[in-house]
């Protein structure tokens, strides 16, 4: 009988699992609310944290994911993209976008540690940390103000005791 090979230690490249479990835990909680509102993508986002910080797969996530599954191992959908209701936008620069996911956790925790350190948000701002992750001052704004980062921005103001809203 061949052995179980070990399981693998979360990805430390993931900016998310340098992250303590109470934040991973909240970000899998926004996730939640975002897929309960409609957002497909959110469960597999909130598999993917829980995965990579090593945090149990909550039973909302665990139940979905393997209805959407079963869907496709039954062919009651007929790709996977079907059953878990996601897409990628027609002729996306995959490679583009992939660089600017990438940046994403960065730039969001930089930009918010500089305002909340009392560097006022504005376009110096941007270009300061654009200048420390090699990304122009736009593409920083760009990013920090994509509906995408606003959970991270939430939680990160929260967390550091900030106000609210940026």
């Amino acid at each position: 009988m061949a052995k179980r090979p070990k399981p693998r230690a979360p990805d430390r490249r993931s900016p998310t699992a340098a992250a303590r479990p109470k934040l991973t835990a909240r970000l899998v909680e926004l996730c939640r609310e975002r897929f309960e509102a409609g957002e497909s993508a959110a469960l597999l986002n909130a598999v993917d944290l829980c995965a990579r910080s090593g945090l149990p797969v909550p039973m909302w996530a665990a139940q979905a994911f393997c209805d959407r599954f079963i869907d496709w191992v039954m062919y009651r959908a007929p790709t996977l993209d079907a059953a878990f209701g996601v897409t990628r936008p027609a002729r996306a620069k995959i490679g583009a976008l992939a660089r600017r996911e990438a940046k994403r956790a960065h730039v969001v925790s930089q930009v918010v540690d500089l305002h909340l350190a009392g560097v006022p948000l504005d376009e110096r701002l941007f270009a300061q940390v654009g200048e420390a992750l090699r990304l122009s001052g736009g593409t920083v704004k760009s990013i920090f103000y994509d509906d995408a980062s606003q959970p991270l921005r939430k939680i990160l103001v929260r967390r550091a005791g900030g106000p609210g809203k940026f």
